[in-house]
Protein backbone atom coordinates (compact mmCIF):
# COMPACT_ATOMS: atom_id res chain seq x y z
CA UNK A 1 0.00 0.00 0.00
CA UNK A 2 1.18 3.58 -0.72
CA UNK A 3 0.09 7.00 -1.51
CA UNK A 4 0.10 8.92 -4.95
CA UNK A 5 0.50 12.34 -4.26
CA UNK A 6 2.89 15.38 -6.17
CA UNK A 7 4.58 16.97 -3.20
CA UNK A 8 7.77 19.69 -4.28
CA UNK A 9 10.95 19.07 -1.73
CA UNK A 10 13.78 21.10 -0.79
CA UNK A 11 15.73 20.11 -3.67
CA UNK A 12 13.21 21.24 -6.57
CA UNK A 13 12.42 17.98 -6.97
CA UNK A 14 8.64 16.67 -6.47
CA UNK A 15 8.26 13.38 -4.80
CA UNK A 16 5.07 11.24 -5.78
CA UNK A 17 5.21 8.05 -4.19
CA UNK A 18 5.11 7.92 -0.54
CA UNK A 19 4.51 4.79 2.09
CA UNK A 20 4.30 4.33 5.31
CA UNK A 21 8.42 3.79 6.48
CA UNK A 22 7.48 3.73 10.28
CA UNK A 23 5.42 3.14 12.64
CA UNK A 24 5.87 3.76 16.41
CA UNK A 25 3.14 3.14 18.95
CA UNK A 26 2.93 3.57 22.83
CA UNK A 27 -0.45 1.71 23.76
CA UNK A 28 -0.37 3.25 27.28
CA UNK A 29 -0.19 6.61 27.12
CA UNK A 30 -2.17 6.68 23.51
CA UNK A 31 0.46 7.87 21.28
CA UNK A 32 1.40 7.38 17.48
CA UNK A 33 4.05 8.46 15.77
CA UNK A 34 4.59 7.67 11.72
CA UNK A 35 6.98 8.70 9.54
CA UNK A 36 5.82 8.76 5.23
CA UNK A 37 8.90 8.48 2.55
CA UNK A 38 8.39 10.38 -0.25
CA UNK A 39 10.10 9.11 -3.70
CA UNK A 40 10.40 10.01 -7.19
CA UNK A 41 8.16 7.02 -7.65
CA UNK A 42 7.38 3.71 -7.10
CA UNK A 43 10.45 2.55 -9.08
CA UNK A 44 12.50 4.34 -7.11
CA UNK A 45 10.82 2.86 -3.82
CA UNK A 46 11.15 -0.60 -5.98
CA UNK A 47 14.80 0.10 -6.13
CA UNK A 48 15.52 0.97 -2.45
CA UNK A 49 16.60 4.57 -3.97
CA UNK A 50 17.15 7.19 -1.38
CA UNK A 51 14.06 8.99 -0.17
CA UNK A 52 13.42 12.78 -0.90
CA UNK A 53 11.17 13.63 2.24
CA UNK A 54 10.18 12.20 5.04
CA UNK A 55 7.03 13.37 7.38
CA UNK A 56 6.73 12.34 10.80
CA UNK A 57 2.84 12.65 12.40
CA UNK A 58 1.85 12.43 15.60
CA UNK A 59 -1.37 10.88 16.47
CA UNK A 60 -2.66 11.28 20.81
CA UNK A 61 -5.68 12.11 22.56
CA UNK A 62 -9.42 12.15 20.34
CA UNK A 63 -6.72 11.09 17.55
CA UNK A 64 -5.31 7.85 18.87
CA UNK A 65 -8.14 5.41 17.29
CA UNK A 66 -6.18 2.73 16.86
CA UNK A 67 -6.85 -0.76 18.65
CA UNK A 68 -4.52 -3.71 18.90
CA UNK A 69 -6.36 -5.70 16.61
CA UNK A 70 -6.24 -3.25 13.46
CA UNK A 71 -4.49 -2.88 10.50
CA UNK A 72 -2.17 0.24 12.01
CA UNK A 73 -0.24 0.62 8.60
CA UNK A 74 -3.98 0.85 6.41
CA UNK A 75 -5.94 3.50 8.92
CA UNK A 76 -2.56 5.40 9.33
CA UNK A 77 -3.05 5.84 4.93
CA UNK A 78 -6.82 6.81 5.71
CA UNK A 79 -5.72 9.02 8.95
CA UNK A 80 -3.67 10.97 6.58
CA UNK A 81 -5.69 10.83 3.72
CA UNK A 82 -8.22 13.35 5.13
CA UNK A 83 -5.38 15.85 5.97
CA UNK A 84 -5.69 18.71 3.71
CA UNK A 85 -1.77 18.82 2.24
CA UNK A 86 -3.14 15.06 0.98
CA UNK A 87 -6.37 15.79 -0.49
CA UNK A 88 -6.55 14.26 -3.82
CA UNK A 89 -4.06 11.42 -3.40
CA UNK A 90 -4.47 8.06 -4.49
CA UNK A 91 -4.04 4.49 -3.02
CA UNK A 92 -1.55 2.88 -4.99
Amino acid sequence: MALEKEIETIYGVSATYWKIAATNINWHEKIASIEVWGYVDANASAKHKGILKCITYRFEDSDFTFTMTSNIVAECYEKIKVMEEWQNANNV
